[in-house]
C-alpha cells in the first residue's frame, strides 16, 4: 500500500442514513480541514440518491445504486478498502452513524488512516465514539461532537451533597478576613495554565468536553501550533492537568484522552 498522503481526504456517504442537510454540513466541515476532498462517493437506493441529487450534483459527488436491502454498507466497505490502497488518502470521512461500519473503522485505522463519522443525532449508535478519531453530529440538530456513554468503571461517584448551614444573623468579618474572602481572582500559576489550555483546545477546535481522542491524532495538530516541542512522550503533557484531562489507560502509556472541561 503507498504511504498516506496526509493532505488528502475520502468522503463516503451512506445515502440511506444522512439527509441532504447533513451532507451539506459535513462538506463544510470538512472544508474547515486542510488539504482537499479526493474521492467524494454516497451509496443508498434509487430514492436516497435521488434526494441528494442537487447536493452530489454542487459537491461532485459519485453515486453508486445499491442491489437491495444491507447491500448499501457492504459497497461502502468494499470501496473504502479499495480507496485505501489506490488513492491512500490521510484522512477517510464515513457518512453515517451506523455501527455496523466499526470493523472497517477498525481497519482503517491500523493502516494509520484518520477515520471521522459525520452522523445525525437521532440516528447515530451510541456505541461508535471509541472506533472513531471523530465524531460529529450534522443536520441542524446538534453540531457539537458526539459525547461517548461513560464506561461504568470511570464513572465517579458524586459524594451526597452537604447540609444547607442553618440562617443565622449575618457577622461582620474582621478586616484581614475580609482581604481572604475577597482574593478570588486566579494566581499567575493558575493563569498561565488557563491560557496554555486555551492554546491546545484552540489547536483542536473540534474537541468538545466529554469527547474523547486517540493520542496519535493529536500530536500533528499540537506540534503545527508549536505547543508540543522535544522527545517527551505526548501524554505527559496531558497528565500534567489532571483536572483538563483524563488519561486511558491510568497507568503506562497513554491510549486515549478525554477532555473534562475547558478554562
Amino acid at each position: 500500500m503507498p504511504h498516506a498522503k496526509t493532505d488528502t481526504t475520502a468522503f463516503l456517504i451512506d445515502a440511506d442514513n444522512l439527509s441532504p442537510a447533513a451532507v451539506e454540513e459535513a462538506f463544510a466541515k470538512l472544508g474547515d480541514l486542510p488539504g482537499v476532498i479526493t474521492v467524494r462517493r454516497a451509496y443508498g437506493g434509487a430514492d436516497k440518491l435521488a434526494g441528494l441529487r442537487e447536493v452530489m450534483q454542487r459537491h461532485a459527488v459519485r453515486g453508486f445504486l445499491n442491489h437491495g436491502k444491507g447491500s448499501t454498507d457492504v459497497a461502502l466497505a468494499v470501496d473504502a478498502v479499495d480507496v485505501l490502497y489506490q488513492f491512500a488518502p490521510g484522512t477517510v470521512a464515513i457518512g453515517s452513524g451506523d455501527a455496523d461500519f466499526v470493523p472497517l473503522v477498525v481497519r482503517l485505522r491500523e493502516a494509520g488512516v484518520r477515520v471521522i463519522c459525520f452522523a445525525q443525532a437521532d440516528k447515530a449508535a451510541a456505541d461508535i465514539a471509541q472506533a472513531y478519531d471523530a465524531v460529529i453530529h450534522v443536520g441542524g440538530r446538534v453540531t457539537a461532537a458526539f459525547e461517548p456513554r461513560p464506561r461504568p468503571s470511570l464513572v465517579a461517584r458524586a459524594a451526597p451533597p452537604a447540609p444547607a448551614p442553618v440562617a443565622a444573623a449575618p457577622v461582620r468579618a474582621p478586616r484581614a478576613a475580609r482581604s481572604v474572602a475577597g482574593a478570588a481572582r486566579p494566581e499567575p500559576a493558575e493563569r498561565e495554565v488557563s491560557e496554555q489550555m486555551r492554546q491546545v483546545l484552540a489547536a483542536i477546535p473540534d474537541w468538545q468536553i466529554g469527547g474523547i481522542k486517540q493520542l496519535n491524532a493529536l500530536g500533528k495538530p499540537l506540534y503545527d501550533a508549536g505547543i508540543k516541542r522535544g522527545s517527551k512522550p505526548l501524554h505527559e503533557l496531558f497528565r500534567k492537568y489532571p483536572a483538563y484531562f483524563e488519561i486511558h489507560p491510568q497507568d503506562g502509556p497513554a491510549r486515549q484522552v478525554k477532555l473534562l472541561r475547558r478554562p
